[in-house]
């Protein structure tokens, strides 16, 4: 299965109507939930069924034997989260490039947060000329693509806005704070302030798509050394786009970040590949 093919695997938008109303309902019959999300008479069901197929496959929805639906996990956790933890879930993307679960979103995901988001172009003749660039020309003896049409960049447009992750306010582009904000507090669950080596080494538990990450890495591996502006964790640089996000959920009053003289245990925000934004040693949870 995959998300981004959204004829196929439905909108995120009746995603989003579909949970809510199992959470209201449950557990729910299917006739009740198509009646109140689908109704024949007003619209063709076609849509709902892909997301019922999809999410159920993911593990957030569960059609019981007399086929009454329910949310699986946690649903005080709220749609979104929901989500997210079933296509981070590690039984659910082992092989980041299997055909199971959200890989194919996770792969553009992880892709394009390698770059360096604050010249990333967001049109699909762009994208394609990275990946050609990037990638060496076959994986298992097919060609390697991310997004390699409109319908699949349409796709991941809609599921990163979904998630918080897409923006176009200035232009289309990638940006992770929000993906971030839905696991402070995961990051955060045993102290509100945190060494940033140990913040990072906790994002990456929970957010395997960064420099370090488990998914990251089985992507990278796959792109031409020196083809891509590969981050230098090695030198303390944490990624653009992890860098935006710190940056901007400082904005927001939801972490501060604090550069401890004399701790040499500090890194990098960068504002692009080749620009310091600033050092910083430690991160704390603001609430």
């Amino acid at each position: 299965m995959s998300i981004l093919n959204i004829t196929n695997d439905g909108l995120p938008n009746i995603y989003d109507l579909v949970y809510n109303c199992i959470s209201k309902y449950e557990p729910i019959s299917e006739e009740k939930l198509m009646s109140k999300c689908a109704p024949s008479d007003v619209c063709d069901p076609k849509m709902f069924n892909h997301i019922l197929r999809s999410w159920s496959e993911l593990g957030v929805f569960f059609k019981d034997e007399r086929s009454h639906w329910t949310i699986v996990k946690s649903p005080e956790l709220g749609p979104k989260k929901n989500a997210l933890n079933a296509i981070f879930d590690k039984s659910a993307c082992e092989d980041v490039w299997s055909k199971d679960g959200a890989c194919d979103f996770i792969r553009a995901l992880v892709w394009i947060l390698a770059q360096d988001i604050s010249r990333l172009k967001f049109d699909l003749e762009s994208l394609q000329h990275l990946e050609s660039g990037q990638f060496s020309m076959s994986k298992d003896g097919s060609s390697i693509y991310m997004l390699q049409n409109d319908t699949r960049l349409n796709g991941f447009k809609l599921w990163a806005s979904y998630f918080d992750t897409f923006i176009k306010s200035g232009g289309e582009q990638i940006d992770p704070t929000g993906l971030i904000r839905f696991y402070l507090e995961d990051i955060f669950v045993e102290s509100k302030v945190l060494a940033i080596e140990t913040f990072y080494e906790r994002l990456i538990d929970v957010l395997p798509i960064f420099p370090g990450g488990r998914l990251y890495e089985m992507v990278t591996i796959e792109l031409n050394e020196g083809r891509w502006p590969k981050p230098k964790i090695s030198q303390n640089e944490l990624p653009t786009g992890l860098s935006r996000a710190i940056l901007r959920l400082m904005v927001e009053g939801l972490i501060s970040t604090e550069d401890i003289k004399g701790d040499g245990n500090k890194m990098k925000l960068m504002f692009t590949k080749d620009l310091v934004a600033d050092y910083i040693s430690h991160i704390k949870l603001d609430y």
